[in-house]
């Protein structure tokens, strides 16, 4: 009868540990999904906030230039178009490492 016993409690003891070893598994995979999509948007914002300061800071066009394209084009046209560009690679990079932060997340 101990034995019995003995093998009972060690098949509850190794059901339990194997359910803290998964749920322990998964809470690991689970953190490290939140610290790589937090690591990512804050990777976009800062490139996002670089590029409008360097496009800011560029921006200084002669102003016999100025005066005759600006009859056609506005004066800040390619400041804005590049801005409008680097924010649209910057948006595909942050899309592409969404996507595996999600790849990632739904493996387990």
């Amino acid at each position: 009868m101990l034995k019995l016993l003995l093998l009972i409690g060690s098949f509850f003891g190794s059901i339990v540990g194997y359910a803290a070893a998964s749920l322990g598994r998964k809470a690991i995979v689970v953190a490290a999904v939140v610290t790589a999509f937090l690591a990512v948007t804050v990777a976009f914002l800062v490139c996002i906030n670089l590029i409008i300061a360097s496009i800011v800071s560029v921006i200084a066009v002669p102003a016999w230039l100025t005066a005759f394209f600006g009859m056609f084009v506005p004066s800040n046209y390619s400041g804005v178009l590049s801005l409008i560009l680097s924010a649209k690679t910057c948006r595909a990079a942050y899309d592409l490492a969404i996507a595996k932060v999600k790849m990632i997340g739904n493996s387990n």
